[in-house]
């Protein structure tokens, strides 16, 4: 279809802001992928050598046995007796924690040691409430 703009008038203006408005409002949809076929960012392979972040840093979590355990909030929370630590994810994995006769398993992720206390990242109520 071809239009015809006449090359002075009246409506010359109206119809350039017409199709500058029409020209901004398509381009953010036609820019978003189709519903569905989201992308996901690239996870590193486990056998490139690659080294994959434990969430601790660079301590080494087994030096966390046998200190306490602090909660965010800055309470106690019992002696850390094991530190199990997956292979084959970042996910930091867990600290068992011992607590009023029973093990708790609470994320290793975002803990940080000074002196012989471990604070973890959940709260006294999140950490003993599993």
């Amino acid at each position: 279809m071809i239009l015809s703009i006449p090359p002075k008038g009246p409506l010359m203006k109206p119809l350039l802001i017409a199709v500058a408005l029409a020209a901004s409002l398509a381009s953010p949809v036609l820019s978003q992928p189709a519903p569905g076929t989201a992308t996901q960012p690239a996870v590193p392979a486990l056998n490139s050598g690659e080294e994959v972040d434990s969430g601790v840093g660079a301590t080494d979590p087994q030096s966390f046995v046998g200190r306490v355990a602090m909660s965010a909030d800055g309470r106690e929370i019992g002696p850390i007796r094991e530190a199990e630590m997956a292979s084959d994810t970042s996910d930091g994995g867990v600290l068992v924690v011992e607590h009023g006769g029973r093990t708790l398993r609470l994320p290793a992720a975002g803990a940080s040691v000074a002196g012989e206390r471990v604070t973890v990242s959940s709260t006294f109520e999140r950490a003993t409430a599993n």
